[in-house]
């Protein structure tokens, strides 16, 4: 798990200025903030943090109803998590049928032949309903098409979130391109700051800063997330037929 007090001092040490008696009040809190101003956001709109939710449509607030759609209040059980989309929504069937059904019991009361028949009889029923999709509202509804042909009242979301201030939810494998973006967003923030500086006073003498390695951090951020929007998966569905 990233922790956001060592990734600082991770990304100080590789920029050369750990230890160094920065011209700011507090640098490793201009550090936090950039983390949390810019780093964050950006990097939950490429690879969100997902969370799966189960919810009784019974039980939620209806904002609007009518023939064709419902809308509904998605509960607030996220804390300070911006939610960014709702990515997937599904019937909680398992909740309706167990997730089973009892072959040798059809079995026992139902030839092969109604059995088939029967089968063939729901293929068509599911091809005359009309498909149940949903369109995710901002801040935080859910705007259901056809949900009274539904099966079961209780579904399943897959939402999209920001990621935690304290970095707890980027897994282990999103460490190395969050880093990535964590340096560059700091580059910034330090070159144009310390570009009115030619060298610091230090205990030490005068340090001559170098800062123009880092004058290309913008240029190198924006090729950056070029490179992503080509990878990353950021035209997901809306709408999605369940």
């Amino acid at each position: 798990m990233l922790n956001l007090s060592k990734l600082i001092s991770s990304i100080k040490m590789d920029l050369g200025v750990y230890g160094m008696a920065l011209p700011f009040e507090n640098p490793d809190e201009m550090f936090r903030e950039v983390l949390e101003l810019k780093t964050i956001p950006t990097f939950s709109q490429f690879q969100p943090y997902y969370l799966p939710l189960k919810l009784d449509l019974d039980t939620l607030k209806e904002i609007e109803k009518n023939v064709n759609y419902c809308i509904y209040e998605i509960p607030d059980v996220f804390g300070d998590a911006e939610i960014l989309f709702v990515k997937k929504l599904e019937e909680d069937l398992d909740s309706f049928t167990h997730g089973y059904l009892d072959v040798g019991a059809m079995m026992g009361n139902m030839s092969w032949g109604d059995m088939m028949m029967g089968q063939a009889n729901a293929n068509l029923a599911s091809l005359a309903m009309p498909p149940v999709t949903f369109e995710y509202i901002a801040p935080k509804q859910i705007k259901i098409f056809n949900d009274s042909f539904m099966y079961s009242r209780k579904i399943r979301l897959e939402v999209a979130l920001e990621h935690n201030k304290n970095l707890a939810t980027i897994s282990k494998t999103a460490q190395y391109s969050f880093t990535k973006l964590a340096t560059l967003d700091i580059k910034m923030m330090l070159y144009n700051n310390l570009k009115h500086y030619n060298d610091l006073q230090t205990a030490f003498g005068n340090i001559n800063l170098k800062i123009d390695d880092w004058a290309n951090a913008e240029s190198e951020r924006s090729e950056l997330l070029r490179q992503w929007e080509d990878t990353y998966h950021m035209d997901i569905a809306q709408f999605i037929i369940i």
